[in-house]
Parts: structure tokens; C-alpha cells; sequence
């Protein structure tokens, strides 16, 4: 009998942002936006199938992640996979989901974001307490910068791995 793999662990995080839907769905899926308070470099293509690739960079070396998009919803809703190198090695990649629900109050915005796909381990372990911080950051720091803020990182180190 085949194996299956059931997610036991997903990472769920909400923070509400004063700024409206629209301009938080396009913080989250255009390149130039992103790139203002999450990675240092980003390409995108946000629709069913298209691309995204983030580089950040951290203590001098150079992160890569990538993923497809797989549902695009304007406004509403961002979901796609994230593949990166488990650990420093990049001998073995993560395939994760990433999930951001967006709920419009007036010029306010509720967002959800959900994070699932963790296997087990010890890395596993440490990559999903690593992102459970970093998201948290990276929230922060868009509400920021959706507020006109300063952008919370330091150039060249991120607070974790992303």
C-alpha cells in the first residue's frame, strides 16, 4: 500500500493592514511592490501557472526560492508554491504552499496567510520555527511600508531564512 504524506503542521499567521484590498493584493503579487519589504530581487507573473522567483540576501550569500502560482483570485486571494534548498547544503528542497486570503473592511485590510507542505525532522523543525518568525517580520514590515514607513530589514540581513 502506497505512502501518503499528511501535512501536520501548517503555519497560520493574520495581521490587518490600513490600506485597501486592491493595494495590498498588488503588494503581495507585483514584482516592483514586493520588492520593498520582502525579498531584494523578484520577478513575477501573477496567474494560474506563471512564475515567481525571490533572491534575498543574507550574511553576504545569496537565497534563492521560486514557485508557480496555483490560484490567482484579484483582491481575494494569492496561492502558490515555494521551493527552496532546505538548508545552507541545497541538498534537499522544501515544496511548500503558501496561501494569502484577503478580506476587505473599508480602507482596511484583514490577511490571512497560511503555510503548509512542512515534512519531518529536525530541519523541518527548524525551517518552520525559522518561517514562523520571518513571516511575522515580513508582515510587519509590510504594514510599514503600506503606512509609509521605513522598510524594517537591514540591507543584507534578513531577520531569517525566508
Amino acid at each position: 500500500m502506497p505512502q501518503t504524506q499528511t501535512p501536520t503542521r501548517r503555519l497560520v499567521q493574520h495581521i490587518r493592514l490600513k490600506a485597501p484590498v486592491a493595494r495590498v493584493f498588488k503588494a503581495l503579487t507585483d514584482a516592483d511592490e514586493l520588492r520593498k519589504w520582502f525579498p531584494d530581487q523578484a520577478a513575477t507573473d501573477p496567474r494560474v501557472g506563471g512564475g515567481w522567483r525571490f533572491e534575498f540576501q543574507k550574511a553576504g550569500a545569496l537565497f534563492v526560492a521560486e514557485g508557480k502560482y496555483l490560484e490567482v483570485v484579484p483582491d481575494r486571494l494569492v496561492r502558490y508554491s515555494w521551493i527552496s534548498p532546505l538548508d545552507a547544503s541545497g541538498a534537499e528542497l522544501t515544496n511548500l504552499t503558501v496561501v494569502f486570503k484577503l478580506e476587505a473592511d473599508g480602507d482596511e485590510t484583514d490577511v490571512y496567510l497560511e503555510e503548509t507542505g512542512y515534512g519531518e525532522g529536525s530541519l523541518y523543525d527548524a525551517l518552520f520555527g525559522d518561517r514562523s518568525n520571518g513571516w511575522g517580520f515580513f508582515m510587519g514590515n509590510l504594514a510599514s511600508m503600506l503606512a509609509g514607513g521605513a522598510d524594517l530589514r537591514e540591507p543584507g540581513k534578513a531577520p531569517c531564512d525566508a
